[in-house]
Protein backbone atom coordinates (compact mmCIF):
# COMPACT_ATOMS: atom_id res chain seq x y z
CA UNK A 1 0.00 0.00 0.00
CA UNK A 2 1.16 3.63 -1.22
CA UNK A 3 2.32 5.74 2.00
CA UNK A 4 1.60 9.49 2.61
CA UNK A 5 0.93 10.52 -1.63
CA UNK A 6 3.33 13.41 -2.83
CA UNK A 7 0.90 13.72 -6.14
CA UNK A 8 -2.20 13.11 -7.55
CA UNK A 9 -3.82 13.43 -10.76
CA UNK A 10 -7.48 14.71 -11.02
CA UNK A 11 -9.85 13.80 -13.31
CA UNK A 12 -11.75 17.48 -12.87
CA UNK A 13 -15.99 17.16 -14.44
CA UNK A 14 -17.30 20.40 -15.48
CA UNK A 15 -20.79 21.29 -14.89
CA UNK A 16 -20.94 22.18 -18.79
CA UNK A 17 -20.10 18.68 -19.12
CA UNK A 18 -15.94 18.78 -19.62
CA UNK A 19 -13.53 17.90 -18.23
CA UNK A 20 -9.38 18.41 -17.79
CA UNK A 21 -6.85 16.81 -15.55
CA UNK A 22 -5.40 18.86 -12.71
CA UNK A 23 -2.27 17.68 -11.52
CA UNK A 24 -0.92 18.19 -8.03
CA UNK A 25 2.21 17.96 -6.21
CA UNK A 26 3.10 18.37 -2.52
CA UNK A 27 6.53 19.82 -3.59
CA UNK A 28 7.42 20.94 0.07
CA UNK A 29 6.15 18.23 1.41
CA UNK A 30 6.24 19.64 4.42
CA UNK A 31 2.74 18.78 5.63
CA UNK A 32 1.82 21.75 5.08
CA UNK A 33 2.00 23.89 2.25
CA UNK A 34 -0.44 24.15 -0.28
CA UNK A 35 0.10 21.98 -3.72
CA UNK A 36 1.84 23.39 -6.98
CA UNK A 37 -1.05 22.32 -9.22
CA UNK A 38 -1.06 22.16 -12.91
CA UNK A 39 -4.06 21.52 -15.62
CA UNK A 40 -2.12 19.06 -18.19
CA UNK A 41 -2.98 18.17 -21.73
CA UNK A 42 -3.42 14.16 -20.43
CA UNK A 43 -2.00 11.69 -17.79
CA UNK A 44 1.37 12.53 -17.34
CA UNK A 45 1.82 8.91 -15.70
CA UNK A 46 1.57 7.69 -19.39
CA UNK A 47 4.23 10.05 -21.02
CA UNK A 48 6.91 7.78 -22.57
CA UNK A 49 10.75 8.18 -22.20
CA UNK A 50 11.34 11.47 -24.26
CA UNK A 51 8.02 12.42 -24.42
CA UNK A 52 6.32 15.83 -23.40
CA UNK A 53 2.80 18.12 -23.10
CA UNK A 54 2.09 21.33 -21.82
CA UNK A 55 0.77 22.05 -18.35
CA UNK A 56 -0.77 25.05 -17.48
CA UNK A 57 -0.07 26.56 -14.09
CA UNK A 58 -2.48 27.09 -12.04
CA UNK A 59 -3.28 28.49 -8.20
CA UNK A 60 -1.90 26.43 -5.23
CA UNK A 61 -4.54 23.89 -3.89
CA UNK A 62 -5.72 22.55 -0.61
CA UNK A 63 -3.72 19.76 0.51
CA UNK A 64 -7.04 17.91 1.07
CA UNK A 65 -7.00 17.15 -2.45
CA UNK A 66 -3.87 14.55 -2.69
CA UNK A 67 -7.19 12.11 -1.21
CA UNK A 68 -10.53 13.71 -1.83
CA UNK A 69 -12.92 12.66 -4.48
CA UNK A 70 -16.41 14.03 -4.74
CA UNK A 71 -18.15 17.34 -5.44
CA UNK A 72 -16.72 20.97 -5.61
CA UNK A 73 -18.50 23.32 -3.45
CA UNK A 74 -19.74 26.41 -5.57
CA UNK A 75 -21.32 23.92 -8.35
CA UNK A 76 -17.84 23.70 -9.70
CA UNK A 77 -17.87 19.88 -10.47
CA UNK A 78 -16.07 17.22 -9.32
CA UNK A 79 -13.10 15.57 -8.86
CA UNK A 80 -11.91 11.53 -9.07
CA UNK A 81 -8.44 10.62 -8.86
CA UNK A 82 -6.94 8.53 -11.89
CA UNK A 83 -3.33 8.24 -10.16
CA UNK A 84 -1.43 9.45 -6.94
CA UNK A 85 2.26 8.63 -6.53
CA UNK A 86 5.62 9.35 -3.87
CA UNK A 87 8.27 11.18 -5.62
CA UNK A 88 12.21 11.50 -3.97
CA UNK A 89 15.47 13.06 -5.47
CA UNK A 90 13.79 16.41 -5.91
CA UNK A 91 15.70 18.83 -7.56
CA UNK A 92 14.84 22.60 -7.59
CA UNK A 93 17.40 23.52 -10.15
CA UNK A 94 16.08 27.44 -10.50
CA UNK A 95 12.86 27.45 -11.92
CA UNK A 96 12.72 24.17 -12.94
CA UNK A 97 11.84 20.69 -11.38
CA UNK A 98 13.48 16.96 -11.54
CA UNK A 99 12.21 14.30 -9.59
CA UNK A 100 11.40 10.37 -9.53
CA UNK A 101 7.69 9.67 -9.46
CA UNK A 102 6.24 5.89 -8.44
CA UNK A 103 2.66 5.93 -9.82
CA UNK A 104 -0.30 4.29 -8.79
CA UNK A 105 -3.07 4.06 -10.54
CA UNK A 106 -6.76 4.20 -8.44
CA UNK A 107 -7.69 2.01 -6.56
CA UNK A 108 -4.23 1.59 -5.19
CA UNK A 109 -3.79 -1.86 -4.84
CA UNK A 110 -0.34 -2.75 -5.61
CA UNK A 111 2.74 -2.35 -3.76
CA UNK A 112 4.47 -1.78 -6.82
CA UNK A 113 4.03 1.19 -8.65
CA UNK A 114 5.66 2.91 -12.59
CA UNK A 115 7.88 4.90 -12.47
CA UNK A 116 9.25 7.69 -14.17
CA UNK A 117 11.77 10.44 -14.14
CA UNK A 118 10.28 13.55 -14.99
CA UNK A 119 11.21 17.20 -15.65
CA UNK A 120 8.85 20.07 -15.12
CA UNK A 121 10.27 23.78 -16.57
CA UNK A 122 8.43 26.82 -17.24
CA UNK A 123 7.90 28.03 -20.80
CA UNK A 124 6.48 31.26 -19.53
CA UNK A 125 4.83 32.68 -16.79
CA UNK A 126 1.61 30.49 -17.19
CA UNK A 127 2.60 27.77 -19.44
CA UNK A 128 5.14 25.00 -18.29
CA UNK A 129 6.15 22.09 -19.95
CA UNK A 130 6.18 17.98 -18.56
CA UNK A 131 8.98 15.98 -20.17
CA UNK A 132 9.51 12.47 -19.00
CA UNK A 133 13.52 11.77 -18.96
CA UNK A 134 13.18 8.25 -18.38
CA UNK A 135 10.83 4.83 -17.39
Amino acid sequence: MISTPHTVQLRHDLPDGSWHIDWMLDLTRDGVSPLTTFRVAGRVDELDAGASMSAERLDDHRRAYLSYEGPIAGDRGSVQRLAVGTFDAVQNIGDRWAFLVRWWDEPVSTPIGRAQQLLLAPATDEAWTVRCAAR
